[in-house]
C-alpha cells in the first residue's frame, strides 16, 4: 500500500506574497459619493485637524 502525503520540512513551495503595491493597482472611475465625501473633508481642513490633535 502507497503512503500519501510528505515528510514536513523536506520541501519547501515558493509563497506568493500578498502585499501589492498600491502604485501597480488598476486606477477606475471613483464613485460619486466617495469623490464627494473627499471634497466636504477637504474643504473642512480634516487632515489638518486630525494632523494637529496628533501631535500634542
Amino acid at each position: 500500500m502507497r503512503e500519501l502525503g510528505m515528510a514536513l520540512g523536506r520541501r519547501r513551495a515558493k509563497r506568493a506574497s500578498f502585499w501589492v503595491e498600491a502604485s501597480r493597482l488598476e486606477v477606475r472611475g471613483r464613485h460619486p459619493f466617495y469623490r464627494r465625501l473627499n471634497e466636504i473633508v477637504a474643504g473642512m481642513k480634516f487632515d489638518a485637524y486630525l494632523e494637529g490633535s496628533f501631535q500634542r
